[in-house]
């Protein structure tokens, strides 16, 4: 559509903008796609879910973004993926099906059990949770540069059936690792720092 812009000095410039009014938007929940990408910190799930004496907290100002979020306490032990185990929850509302990637931004943290690494896992909607081992054939120089970004980046793949809304589930399987952010993108993210700003929630 076009867009007129006026000048103090009298000056007029008229420029294309492109516009998305999806049907049925006034039904859209959850943190809404826009770019192709829809990113979430991690303190701002919709659902956090314990489990025998497990519990979700967010400390306040950790991390790249506004907080981190763990499990506590964190001498708990590993827990088994089941349907009524320890999670953070996000509605999402995606406007294409397909492929969508899932980046989770972590603090970087050491492998301080010494049991081959700390996992937890990834699923959306009832797709079968994906693990992912975070120090998975990391090197010293790897580690080196968690700590100087401050975070690990971790992604996996999921199809996504149908455009709408959709549940993303961050499951806890070894306790210790912070989440920071989540991002779900249906296409690779240009190189940044600090990634797109939050996505808009309805």
């Amino acid at each position: 559509m076009p867009v007129l812009l006026s000048g103090s000095e009298g000056s007029e410039v008229e420029v294309e903008v492109e516009t998305f009014n999806p049907t049925g938007a006034d039904q859209v929940t959850g943190f809404v796609e826009s770019g192709g990408v829809v990113a979430i910190e991690a303190a701002h799930h919709d659902r956090a879910v314990g489990r025998s004496g497990v519990e979700w907290r967010t400390i306040p100002n950790l991390g790249l973004f506004q907080s981190g979020v763990t499990a506590f306490p964190v001498t708990a032990p590993p827990q088994t993926l089941s349907p009524d185990g320890p999670r953070l929850e996000y509605a999402v509302h995606l406007f294409e099906a397909g492929e969508v990637e899932v980046q989770i931004i972590l603090s970087p943290t050491l492998d301080y059990r010494g049991h081959d690494g700390l996992r937890y896992a990834v699923s959306i909607d009832d797709e079968p949770p994906q693990i992912v081992n975070v120090h998975a054939g990391t090197t010293d120089a790897d580690w080196n540069r968690a700590v100087a970004d401050n975070r690990w980046v971790r992604t996996t793949r999921h199809r996504v059936a149908s455009p709408g809304r959709h549940l993303v589930r961050l499951w806890l399987v070894d306790p210790g690792l912070v989440f920071q952010r989540l991002q779900v993108a249906a296409s690779a993210l240009p190189p940044s720092y600090l990634g797109p700003p939050e996505s808009v929630r309805r």
